[in-house]
């Protein structure tokens, strides 16, 4: 029989995945949460809602269980770090899309050391069929820049997590602009999300970017609608 597919799996079944995967990465059981994974692939759930209705939502409850006093930072960081090890596996599991020619790079700003939902934002473009450079954690900006100006992307992807990055996001996409303004330029497009930005949206649209995205998902939709397909080849 062929497996059930995405359009079968009742939002029921994806809140108790939810809820096995919040339990097993607070408590440090990385086996059960990639089991947990592992059932999202067989039913062929896609790897958007894997990584924004499973990972992502249980991940934000474990940080307001850390806010909350309920968990030590320790505890926080064995979540974030058994999930990166578990995203990684899940990724080899899921055939990309044939490549597209499109280029991304996406990565954290300088003093950003939250890397993990920028690493979603990567593999969900190379699921797509893009090519990222994903530059981690803490990226200083001249080498962020140095990055963008030898690939060419058509798409940035920057991460400002807490405020205290936030002049540093402010000081990249600036730099961006110019960048892309300049005799040498071309056009791209300047995403900036993260924690500090879903808070306070209007302050990338103050630093000049041009959208920001709650999640991945939302920002895969928005490139769709900013850069149609046809219009990628005379980018290039």
């Amino acid at each position: 029989a062929a497996e059930p597919a995405a359009t079968e799996i009742s939002p029921e079944q994806i809140a108790a995945w939810r809820e096995r995967y919040y339990a097993a990465a607070r408590s440090g059981a990385e086996t059960d949460a990639a089991e947990v994974i592992g059932e999202c692939l067989r039913r062929r759930l896609p790897l958007q809602d894997i990584h924004v209705e499973i990972i992502q939502r249980s991940l934000e409850r474990i940080g307001e269980d850390y806010v909350a006093g309920e968990i030590t930072e320790a505890d926080e960081h064995i979540a974030t770090e058994l999930t990166q090890r578990v995203l990684g596996h899940a990724s080899a599991f899921v055939p990309s899309k044939p490549a597209n020619g499109r280029v991304a790079v996406v990565g954290c700003v300088a003093g950003n050391r939250h890397s993990l939902g920028p690493r979603m934002i990567a593999d969900l473009l190379i699921h797509e069929g893009w090519t990222v450079l994903f530059t981690g954690a803490d990226t200083p900006t001249p080498s962020f820049l140095d990055v963008v100006r030898r690939n060419r992307p058509q798409a940035v992807v920057l991460s400002c997590a807490v405020a205290e990055c936030a002049e540093a996001a402010r000081d990249l996409v600036e730099r961006l602009r110019e960048l892309r303004s300049g005799t040498q330029g071309w056009p791209f497009v300047i995403a900036v999300g993260g924690g500090y930005v879903n808070c306070e949206p209007e302050a990338a649209q103050a630093w000049g970017a041009d959208f920001t995205a709650h999640d991945a998902r939302g920002l895969s939709d928005k490139l769709t609608d900013l850069l149609p397909t046809v219009s990628w080849r005379a980018w290039g």
